[in-house]
């Protein structure tokens, strides 16, 4: 995932952290890189076979009912 041509995530534009390097997204919490603004692995979201994964949705499962 990408920022679109405005510089927006998903409707908003994403803070940034110059001294990380790095933009975040406080509706999403999703990081991207300044330079590319591309999608960057964060505590919220990784990377598995390509596809952008919340890890926020997998620790919920792990909760026992």
């Amino acid at each position: 995932m990408s920022l679109d041509d405005k510089g927006r995530c998903c409707g908003r534009k994403p803070l940034v952290y110059k001294r990380d390097g790095h933009l975040f997204c406080t509706r999403c919490d999703r990081s991207y890189s300044i330079s590319t603004k591309e999608q960057i692995a964060n505590w919220a979201w990784m990377l598995v076979d390509g596809k952008w994964i919340s890890r926020k949705l997998d620790k919920a499962k792990e909760v026992p009912a």
